[in-house]
């Protein structure tokens, strides 16, 4: 890498917040208020996608629980938007 290359990281990375370099950021979906495509394993999916994330890029869609469901796995702090709870009956 050339040496005007690695100034601007240099440059980027010290304009970063501290403790952003450590921070894990995940993708978000993007089902809207779609099923599942397997109700049966959806909350291990959720938690494989999210388990130790703290920022997600997008959405964090929490949809389709079942009433036991255990959120713990989830460390997510709010960055930016707030959260638009929704709750779809019927």
């Amino acid at each position: 890498m050339e040496l005007a290359a690695l100034c601007r990281w240099g440059l980027l990375l010290a304009l970063l917040p501290p403790g952003a370099a450590s921070t894990q950021v995940c993708t978000g979906t993007d089902m809207k208020l779609r099923l599942p495509a397997s109700p049966e394993t959806h909350l291990d999916m959720l938690r494989h996608l999210y388990q130790g994330c703290q920022v997600v890029q997008g959405n964090l869609e929490l949809t389709y629980l079942p009433t036991n469901a255990s959120l713990s796995f989830l460390q997510v702090r709010p960055v930016g938007n707030p959260a638009r709870p929704c709750l779809q009956l019927g």
